[in-house]
């Protein structure tokens, strides 16, 4: 690759001093040239028999960060480092240092340390010892307090160290930064680089297949948000994107139960994007709740649950439900009766539940002395505000229940019942 490279791009000699703001290349020489820049940013020649450093074009007098400037430009025909000393007594030749350099810079130079019988060095400078790491190039270009902008979006480098520390599997925390980069191969995002890629979404059928519809708008995930108490239709109205949203779990503190619920949310979206890619690759069929289990068994894998009450319940145990949950800042009462006609026994049961489908009480009553089952029906309607007491505006939160009659005489729509 070097020898390919090198026979098309830099003919004349090292590759670190060629121009590199040429068009039109290819992504491997583009991805080169962003390299090239960040090593003439850090890096500093040790001068020792001075034939491979450069003197107007190098870094390599001390206490300077850039390359020397010769005092007329006339000097510039000077190359190399090797020319300024005589190479029979090892010395700097310093009339000639005294008509390049101005006083202070060749004051500089005569201060430098020569052995003749080795070669000039590159120096690596972020790296302690001056040796050239990954890790040390890493470091240096992580290492930045200022904000990075991403789609428009000022990202401050807490939100990437916050991500990269919390207890998720790097596989999660990856797709998380992919979510943060607006970069998940998603159709909408393959389509513009192919016109012939459908966009549709295979999970439900129809929409626009990207990252917010498969989070937000998609009917599978709503019911598996709602599984996991979280309320979406929220989400939607607060945050325009998922790299928004995203963000904004990192701005909490770091207590037990805020990282809990960063897990869960970190993880949940990533169980979805699994979801999308087995719809996609294998032709699965989905289930929410199935999809609710998986999300808690990673959640108690996670956070290394070793108590059998915080571990997820069996796929069997999990029941298809058709209940709608309320808008937001509203609760819904459930309720439903019993009756036995034999001995005229009846049990009633209030489940009061919010937007996400959170459970905010459960009551329940036994008794006996009934006629007809929708007199059981309307005992349990009107137990409802007894709940909470007096906390809760009763008439402003609806009652669900399967009993038509009842409803239908609370609404004023027809006087059936006593």
């Amino acid at each position: 690759m070097y020898q390919i490279l090198g026979i098309k791009y830099f003919k004349e000699g090292g590759l670190l001093h060629q121009n590199t703001s040429t068009k039109n290349c290819s992504y491997t020489w583009i991805g080169i040239t962003k390299g090239i820049e960040v090593l003439k940013q850090n890096y500093f020649m040790e001068i020792n028999n001075g034939k491979k450093t450069k003197i107007w074009k190098d870094k390599w007098i001390p206490g300077m960060n850039h390359p020397p400037s010769p005092i007329n430009d006339l000097y510039r025909f000077y190359e190399d480092v090797a020319e300024l000393y005589l190479s029979e007594s090892n010395k700097w030749n310093i009339s000639l240092l005294n008509r390049l350099f101005d006083a202070d810079t060749s004051l500089k130079i005569q201060l430098l340390f020569i052995d003749c019988s080795k070669e000039d060095v590159m120096l690596w400078m972020p790296s302690k010892y001056g040796t050239f790491s990954v890790k040390s190039t890493y470091k240096m270009l992580t290492h930045s307090t200022s904000e990075v902008q991403v789609n428009g979006a000022n990202i401050n480098s807490v939100i990437w160290k916050t991500l990269w520390k919390t207890q998720a599997a790097s596989r999660v925390k990856l797709f998380i930064w992919k979510c943060i980069r607006g970069i998940n191969s998603t159709k909408s995002r393959r389509a513009q680089y192919n016109s012939e890629v459908e966009t549709h979404y295979d999970t439900c059928g129809h929409g626009y297949e990207d990252m917010e519809h498969i989070i937000f708008a998609c009917k599978h995930a709503r019911v598996v948000w709602r599984g996991r108490n979280v309320n979406i239709d929220a989400v939607r109205e607060n945050c325009s994107s998922v790299a928004e949203w995203v963000i904004s779990w990192f701005f909490t503190s770091n207590s037990d139960q805020d990282q809990s619920w960063l897990i869960t949310l970190m993880v949940g979206m990533w169980v979805l994007w699994k979801d999308r890619c087995e719809v996609f690759f294998q032709g699965v069929s989905l289930n929410p709740h199935n999809t609710v289990h998986k999300i808690h068994y990673r959640i108690a894998s996670h956070m290394h649950c070793i108590n059998p009450s915080q571990l997820p319940l069996t796929t069997s145990s999990i029941k298809i439900s058709n209940w709608k949950p309320p808008i937001n800042d509203v609760v819904k009462f459930n309720v439903d009766g019993s009756y036995i006609q034999d001995s005229n026994s009846f049990g009633t049961g209030i489940v009061l539940r919010n937007h996400t489908g959170a459970c905010l009480g459960i009551k329940g009553s036994y008794g006996d002395g009934v006629l007809t089952p929708e007199e059981v029906e309307c005992m349990a309607c009107s137990q409802r505000s007894t709940l909470f007491g007096q906390r809760l505006e009763v008439l402003k939160n609806p009652v669900e229940a399967d009993a038509k009659l009842v409803i239908d005489t609370i609404n004023g729509n027809i006087l059936l019942i006593q």
